[in-house]
């Protein structure tokens, strides 16, 4: 069964909005290819975060410590390559803000992955639409990486 991790985004202990529009793309992945979802919170404050973010989902990690204080795009993309690995993360579903536009490129390197950025709907396992050209034109995009 696949998993897939959504990586969410917390300030202060306290859940971010924009991590439900993740969550809502990673229910949309589920449903077209069966995978248990579950969520990640990196940096100060993660573990109160995860509480919160646990009513939404079932299992929620957390990793905190000495040099994840601030988001920056190194550290907390190699905690979020590795708790991946660790998981076993078939998918890797974060919001298209600026810390998740800033991380993910560098989570999809670390995994080997491919990537497909500004998601707006979920078409199959692999194939998602997004806006193109300042959003005049929609495409359905496909990622063939074997992740």
């Amino acid at each position: 069964m696949a998993t897939i991790l959504v990586i969410g985004e917390q300030a202060h202990g306290h859940l971010k909005k924009a991590t439900l529009s993740a969550l809502t793309a990673a229910q949309q992945l589920a449903e077209k290819n069966g995978g248990q979802i579950q969520g990640l919170l990196i940096g100060a404050g993660a573990a109160q975060a995860a509480q919160e973010l646990s009513g939404y989902l079932g299992t929620v990690h957390s990793v905190e410590g000495k040099g994840l204080e601030h988001a920056l795009a190194e550290t907390h993309s190699a905690a979020a390559a590795e708790a991946a690995k660790k998981l076993g993360a078939t998918e890797v579903v974060i919001a298209a803000t600026a810390y998740g536009k800033d991380i993910a490129p560098r989570i999809a390197a670390r995994l080997g992955a491919g990537i497909a950025s500004d998601i707006l709907s979920v078409v199959s396992a692999n194939q998602f639409k997004r806006a193109m050209w300042a959003g005049n034109a929609i495409a359905t995009v496909e990622v063939t990486t074997s992740r």
